[in-house]
C-alpha cells in the first residue's frame, strides 16, 4: 500500500525540521543581525512538530506493512529501508566533521562504529548526529510490531490498541507502568497509535472504535506536546507551547481527512509527489550536522539567508542523488536479497500463516 498523501505530509515534515534546524542556528545557537531570519523564525521555530507528524506517518505506513507480511519478512523490509542509506549518511556525516568540523567535536572510531548499528541510544553511546535519537523510538515502535506479529496478534488490533492507550494515559499521570519506555516512547505514544488508529480507519477495521481511540489520543498527544515543546523551543513561551498544540490539531485533522479519503491528489501529481516522499528519509538524516558545518562554510561568503537556503537546496540534491543513485542500487536488491533468504529461514516465522490479508 502507498499513498502518495503520505508521501506529502513526509515531506512537509522533514522540510519543517530542516528549516527549524537551520534558521534556529543563526537565530538563536549563532546569532546574527538577519532581522529576515528573525522574522522567519517565528515559524520556522514550529518545524519540530515535524518529529511528531513522522511517528502519525509511522503509525499509519508500519502497520499497513506489517498487515501484509510474516515477522521476518517485515524485519527484512524494515532493515532494508532504513540501514543502507543510514549506513551512507552516518559515513558522510562522520567524514565532514573529521574533514571540516570543530575538533572539540570529532567523532570518535568506537563512536561512528556504534552508530552504524543504530543501537547506540540503548547502549549509551551519544550520537553522531542530534536527530539521531528519533530512531531509537522507530525501532521499539518496530520491535513492538514485530513481536506483535511473531505472536500472531497484529490483527487483534482493538486489544493491543487498548492496553497500549491505557498504559500511554497512566503513565502521563502517574508515571507507571514505569518499564513502558523500555519498550515504546510514552511521551510520543499518542503520535504513534493516532498513526495506527487512521490506517484502520481507512482499512475500514472496527472504523468507529478506532475513530473515538483517534480522538481520543488528541488530549494525549496535546499534553505531550505541551510537555516537550520547551525542549525545542528557546524560552518556550506559554502562547508558543499553544500554538504548538495548534499545529498537531492540523495534524490530526489532516490525518482524519485522509482515513475518510477526503484527501486526494489527481493523478498528475502522484510522480512529483512521491519523488519528493522518497527524499525525505536521507534528508532528514543528513542535512543536521553536516548542514550546519556548510552553513558555517557558506554564512561568510553569501550571509545567514542565502546560507539557509543554498544548504537546504543542496541537502535536497543530496538526498534526491540518494535515493536514485544508492537507494534503488542497493537498497532494493538487498530487500529482494533478505526476503528470498527468509524462505529458507521459514522456521523463524512464528504463526505467520495468520499475518497475511488481502490487499
Amino acid at each position: 500500500m502507498r499513498l502518495i498523501e503520505l508521501d506529502l505530509f513526509r515531506f512537509i515534515a522533514a522540510l519543517g525540521v530542516v528549516l527549524f534546524h537551520y534558521v534556529a542556528w543563526f537565530v538563536i545557537d549563532n546569532p546574527s543581525s538577519s532581522t529576515l531570519l528573525d522574522s522567519i523564525y517565528l515559524i520556522a521555530q514550529y518545524g519540530f512538530l515535524g518529529v511528531p507528524l513522522f511517528f502519525m506517518i509511522s503509525g499509519f505506513v508500519i502497520l499497513a506493512s506489517a498487515f501484509n507480511r510474516n515477522n521476518i519478512e517485515f524485519a527484512a523490509a524494515r532493515f532494508a529501508r532504513l540501514y543502507p542509506i543510514y549506513w551512507l549518511c552516518v559515513s558522510i556525516t562522520a567524514l565532514a566533521v573529521w574533514l571540516i568540523g570543530d575538533s572539540a567535536s570529532a567523532v570518535e572510531l568506537k563512536q561512528y562504529i556504534v552508530n552504524m548499528t543504530m543501537l547506540q541510544s540503548f547502549v549509551k553511546v551519544s550520537n553522531i548526529d542530534g536527530v539521531y535519537w528519533t530512531l531509537a523510538k522507530e525501532l521499539q515502535f518496530y520491535f513492538c510490531i514485530f513481536l506483535l506479529i511473531s505472536f500472531g496478534v497484529i490483527r487483534r488490533a482493538k486489544i493491543w490498541v487498548s492496553i497500549w492507550f491505557i498504559a500511554t494515559i497512566t503513565f502521563l499521570l502517574f508515571k507507571q507502568p514505569f518499564f513502558m519506555g523500555w519498550f515504546i516512547s510514552p511521551e510520543y505514544s499518542a503520535f504513534f497509535i493516532a498513526g495506527v488508529c487512521s490506517f484502520l480507519m481507512y482499512n475500514k477495521q472496527d472504523t468507529l472504535f478506532f475513530t473515538i481511540i483517534y480522538f481520543l489520543t488528541l488530549p494525549l498527544a496535546a499534553v505531550s506536546t505541551y510537555q516537550t515543546s520547551p525542549g525545542f523551543l528557546a524560552n518556550a513561551t506559554e502562547f508558543e507551547r499553544y500554538v504548538s498544540i495548534g499545529v498537531v490539531v492540523v495534524f490530526y485533522v489532516a490525518f482524519w481527512l485522509l482515513a475518510s479519503g477526503k484527501i486526494k491528489f489527481h493523478q498528475q501529481w502522484h510522480g512529483s509527489i512521491i519523488s519528493l516522499g522518497a527524499l525525505t528519509y536521507p534528508l532528514y538524516l543528513i542535512h543536521n550536522r553536516a548542514g550546519k558545518i556548510l552553513l558555517d562554510y557558506l554564512e561568510p561568503f553569501i550571509g545567514p539567508e542565502l546560507a539557509v537556503l543554498v544548504s537546504t537546496l543542496l541537502m535536497l540534491v543530496i538526498s534526491y542523488l540518494m535515493v536514485i543513485h544508492f537507494e534503488q542500487r542497493v537498497a532494493k536488491p538487498l530487500k529482494i536479497a533478505l526476503l528470498k533468504l527468509t524462505n529458507k529461514l521459514s522456521f523463524l516465522t512464528f504463526f505467520s500463516h495468520r499475518n497475511k490479508v488481502k490487499s
